[in-house]
């Protein structure tokens, strides 16, 4: 096999039609507490309209039932390791310092800079200052001609480095990033230049055609998560639209009137779109996406007659293949992971315990961020999500024990939203220390879920276990390497 990771099989690909056809059968009622179903099935799992003694399915999962593959993924107990010494998130600063900036930059005055903002500043402020400092110097000894090592104080006084400077402060759309590059600069140069910082005021996004239609999507079954990102598209194709044009620049986001938006705005937005993913800004999977909520949403306008033709049409789609390959994380750097949550956490069960529920049961950031102790009994070990029961393994119970039981109200937080960003940030952290160089936020941890589970499950049971409507999005989140698919091939026996 040949294949590159982008051309690996999704998971499908597989399974014979027939055999996926005869999976299908009635699969409506499957029931997800093993120890439910009867007790002669090998498998211990009902598939109804489909036989327990089917060799087939026998032969695919042995005698395993669901409860047991979640046990047997990755890790029984580490997270409770007593060896491990807590030091607690302040000391991330100090790893940074150690890991990062002394082995990266080399000028005395910045480092002077840094260690000053290291003993006062939160660890993803921090992170951020040594980004944009490390940035700056990469950019001075492009232009220096110079390694980043080789970068020293004088250098950074160079009279050339002003003008690169005032440029990249000014390209700077974040305000917050702007205040930390004026005092970089001040702590780094003697030169003197004037640095205005923008005060730009945030404006909520109201228009009242998108609010429209995102009441519209939300009665069609759109979930609030998926409409936050809807929004969020449409606020940048209508920013766009207001700033590059000029007869629409006259407009702000909350009050250009769309029926002044023609094709010719659109084809020009997708020329952006384009040129930004040549230029590695956008992801060409990101943009394909973006292209089809803006086209559907002017679709939408046209179909409900507030704009009077279909300015979307010949308009065509940014084609992208929706199956993006990712390398997912071995045991030994999940095990390492954990690991440093432990160490650098100041909540280290608590946090050990919102990441292996992604882990080892594959639940979302938000709905672990959600999770109410109504959804969890203890006493059977199944875990309700969304009128899903999943078995809980044995090591995430004891950790339910250990950050203490109650009877209702939310496990991790009050404040769900803030804590799933909390949750977000913490994990580029500890993923660095651990020494992941995967790409991706914590979602890559439910991939991670799907993947391992692929290794066991047929595939229209691992759709049931993933909790997707469609085998289709299934078999995006299963990510199978070439070394793995081969070792499948040849393990195949032909008559």
């Amino acid at each position: 096999m040949n294949k590159r990771p982008d051309e690996i099989f999704r998971v499908r690909e597989m399974w014979s039609p027939d055999d996926i056809k005869s999976l299908e059968l009635n699969f409506g009622n499957f029931a997800w507490n093993a120890n439910s179903t009867q007790k002669n099935s090998e498998l211990d799992i009902n598939f109804p309209g489909i036989s327990h003694t089917n060799e087939y399915i026998t032969n695919q999962i042995g005698e395993i039932d669901i409860g047991t593959v979640f046990n047997t993924l990755y890790f029984d107990g580490f997270a409770e390791d007593t060896s491990l010494k807590p030091i607690g998130k302040k000391a991330i600063n100090d790893w940074i310092w150690e890991n990062v900036v002394c082995k990266q930059i080399k000028s005395a005055s910045l480092c002077n800079f840094l260690n000053k903002k290291r003993k006062k500043v939160k660890p993803e402020t921090f992170d951020l200052i040594v980004a944009l400092s490390i940035d700056y110097c990469n950019k001075c000894a492009r232009l220096l001609e110079k390694r980043i090592g080789d970068v020293t104080s004088e250098d950074l006084n160079d009279s050339r480095i002003v003008d690169l400077f005032i440029h990249e402060f000014n390209q700077q759309k974040s305000s917050v990033k702007q205040c930390y590059l004026k005092q970089i600069f001040k702590a780094t140069s003697f030169h003197r230049v004037e640095l205005i910082i923008s005060k730009r005021k945030r404006e909520e996004f109201i228009h009242p055609l998108v609010l429209r239609y995102l009441k519209y999507c939300k009665d069609q079954g759109t979930l609030d998560s998926s409409l936050s990102n809807l929004s969020s598209q449409l606020k940048r194709v209508l920013i766009w639209l207001t700033s590059v044009p000029l007869d629409l620049n006259c407009y702000s986001m909350n009050d250009i009137p769309v029926w002044e938006i023609n094709h010719s705005h659109l084809k020009g937005y997708r020329k952006y779109l384009q040129r930004m993913v040549a230029e590695e800004t956008y992801t060409l999977r990101g943009a394909s996406q973006h292209m089809v909520y803006v086209t559907s949403f002017f679709q939408y306008l046209y179909e409900t007659e507030v704009i009077s033709s279909d300015i979307t049409k010949g308009i065509s789609k940014i084609v992208s293949d929706p199956y993006e390959y990712r390398e997912i994380p071995k045991d030994e750097e999940i095990k390492a992971l954990i690991k440093t949550v432990m160490i650098y956490s100041d909540s280290p069960v608590v946090e050990s315990l919102y990441y292996l529920l992604m882990l080892n049961m594959g639940l979302r950031n938000v709905e672990v961020a959600n999770l109410q102790w109504q959804d969890i009994n203890l006493e059977t070990n199944i875990l309700t999500i969304d009128q899903h029961q999943l078995p809980i393994p044995t090591s995430i119970t004891r950790l339910f024990g250990k950050i203490g039981i109650a009877k209702k109200g939310l496990v991790f937080t009050q404040e769900p939203s803030k804590y799933k960003g909390q949750i977000y940030n913490n994990f580029k952290l500890y993923k660095r220390i651990a020494g992941w160089r995967y790409e991706g936020g914590v979602h890559l941890l439910r991939h991670t879920f799907i993947t391992r589970m692929a290794e066991f499950l047929p595939p229209m049971v691992l759709k049931e276990v993933a909790r997707h409507e469609s085998d289709r999005t299934t078999a995006l989140y299963v990510h199978i390497n070439e070394s793995k698919l081969s070792d499948a091939v040849n393990t195949l026996k032909f008559l």
